[in-house]
């Protein structure tokens, strides 16, 4: 039982993670297309599984000038459990990632993993001239212009959100190459935090298969704000074991705000 409650919690939060990884885009990248490229923002998401609370997903976006020379930003993924679930079970994983500002192509991708007992750290530096990232020391071939989860996060939020229509583009993470694709599915109004919102239904088409996806039976649903910030509002997965939720609970940034609740 333990060990199920094991696989559970910690799917739980790192599934989340690569759902918003499986989605981006090969048409240009134009951080002049969204404010939160000049501002900065802080994202929350509440993540649950089967209904129940199981932690939180913080996605924060920073300028830090340049990255070996390279003007670059910074994004960062927080996941971790809830106070219930570290009871049995604590998470808390920290991703980071420096990317190109322009192209938004990775150049930097550090994994910090903390999982009851375990511990793992695993970084990637990008070379894209030469198609090649270096992971714990092993060179590892890659495809044009791959971009980590994260990178994929803020090169999604670039992209004219047309409908109908299917983007694709090359991914990279934990060693492996794998494409992508999203489907940009229909514009539908979602309940929010802060009430009912335009949105714009995206379904990421699982090329992966896991712990948790079964790769052609998994099903996946993101929703998008439909204005010039395309925030993620919500994700909606079914999964191995049950479904994953995760919904946005708190905002800071560029436009409009989302005040936590607990803060």
């Amino acid at each position: 039982m333990h060990r199920l409650k094991k696989t559970i919690m910690t799917s739980v939060l790192m599934t989340t993670a690569m759902i918003l990884s499986g989605t981006a885009s090969a048409e240009p990248f134009t951080v002049s297309a969204n404010p939160i490229f000049d501002q900065g923002e802080e994202l929350v998401f509440g993540v649950s599984w089967m209904g129940i609370h199981a932690g939180t997903i913080t996605i924060t976006l920073e300028d830090p000038g340049s990255f070996r020379f390279q003007p670059a930003f910074k994004g960062t993924v927080i996941g971790e459990t809830s106070k219930t679930f570290s009871v049995f079970f604590r998470v808390r994983d920290v991703i980071t990632s420096i990317f190109s500002k322009e192209g938004m192509l990775s150049l930097y991708y550090n994994k910090n993993i903390r999982e009851g007992k375990y511990g793992k750290i695993r970084t990637t530096v990008y070379d894209q001239s030469n198609q090649i990232a270096i992971t714990n020391n092993k060179v590892l071939e890659i495809l044009p212009e791959s971009r980590d989860p994260i990178a994929c996060i803020f090169a999604l939020r670039t992209v004219p959100l047309e409908i109908p229509s299917v983007i694709r583009m090359n991914a990279n993470s934990d060693g492996k190459n794998y494409p992508v694709e999203i489907k940009l599915a229909v514009r539908e109004e979602i309940d929010t935090p802060i009430g009912k919102m335009n949105a714009v239904k995206c379904e990421p088409l699982p090329t992966w298969e896991g712990r948790v996806f079964e790769k052609d039976k998994s099903q996946v649903v993101l929703w998008l704000s439909d204005d010039e910030y395309r925030v993620p509002l919500k994700i909606w997965t079914k999964v191995k074991i049950g479904s994953i939720s995760a919904e946005l609970i708190a905002r800071k940034g560029p436009g409009w705000q989302i005040q936590r609740k607990d803060e």
